[in-house]
């Protein structure tokens, strides 16, 4: 009696698609170290200065910010008063802390004095950076393609201005994103003007970069483009919110009297933003462009 083969078995070409295209999706995310938002080439960004103070409007904004989970964050300067150790651990901590391993910050004139003791020794612990990283720092986003350079304001000028040029050069086209807690073209406030000193920084920039990210103004403000450079002030973290000032420059939208952050969406050739405050309403949003590299 002839015994009857066993048939092999062969996989329907449909299950091997699907075989195939579910290890490529898992190993994406494994290799990422994160979720899959890596494959879609977006990096979510909330900006915001000088909130850092202890007061209920400070930590309602905080609130939010934290609940949306971004990618990144960047604290542009101001830890109030004078940014001592105890003020970075009482005031920024509680508001921010959690946000530590993903945020880039730039210091402030408020914790400028006091640096050596607050502002360094607190993001070299939180960061493992070196004291000349947690100065300033710049970096490519892998799934964005924007470059990030992070300066300080309060130094010597002609010395970051040649730091600064020395990071554009490393990296073509204008997705660039600079800031600082001082900016050399702002919109004004009831306190705080233009800033002459920034010029060693802006020469550099001006015509290389999309965005100008910077605060100390305690207001939310946005320039139309100078030199190319779309400029956002983000100071209305919450800390003694001000009025308009007489401006010098064509204001394309603004924000008074409500903390506020700004959420931007990096992705290639484009970065998406929108102003909000601590419930999601939107002030002011839009599309800014750039040439990739």
């Amino acid at each position: 009696m002839r015994m009857a083969h066993a048939q092999k078995w062969r996989p329907r070409p449909q299950l091997v698609l699907a075989l195939v295209a579910g290890a490529v999706i898992a190993a994406a995310v494994l290799g990422s170290g994160g979720p899959a938002r890596a494959q879609t080439g977006t990096t979510v960004v909330f900006a915001l200065g000088d909130g850092a103070d202890g007061s209920s409007t400070s930590a309602a904004l905080a609130s939010y910010v934290k609940a949306q989970n971004p990618n990144r964050f960047f604290y542009l300067g101001d830890v109030y008063e004078t940014g001592t150790a105890s003020e970075f651990s009482s005031k920024y901590e509680p508001l921010y802390g959690s946000l530590g391993s993903k945020t880039d910050p730039v210091i402030g004139n408020h914790e400028y004095a006091n640096r050596g003791s607050g502002y360094y020794p607190y993001w070299m612990g939180k960061r493992g950076w070196t004291q000349e990283q947690a100065k300033h720092r710049s970096y490519v986003d892998a799934a964005s393609g924007w470059q990030v350079i992070a300066y300080s304001s309060e130094t010597d000028m002609a010395a970051e201005g040649t730091w600064v040029a020395s990071q554009v050069a490393k990296h073509a086209g204008t997705c660039r994103i600079v800031m600082a807690h001082k900016g050399r073209h702002v919109v004004v406030d009831t306190s705080h003007n233009d800033n002459s000193g920034q010029e060693p920084v802006w020469s550099k920039i001006a015509g290389k970069t999309a965005i100008n990210l910077v605060a100390h103004n305690h207001i939310y403000g946005r320039l139309s483009p100078l030199s190319g450079v779309n400029v956002i002030v983000s100071g209305a973290g919450g800390h003694g919110l001000r009025s308009l000032g007489s401006q010098h420059h064509t204001v394309a939208k603004s924000k008074t009297g409500v903390a506020t952050a700004t959420r931007l969406v990096l992705r290639r050739g484009a970065a998406d933003f929108r102003q909000v405050d601590k419930n999601g309403t939107v002030y002011d949003s839009g599309t800014i462009t750039c040439t990739p590299a």
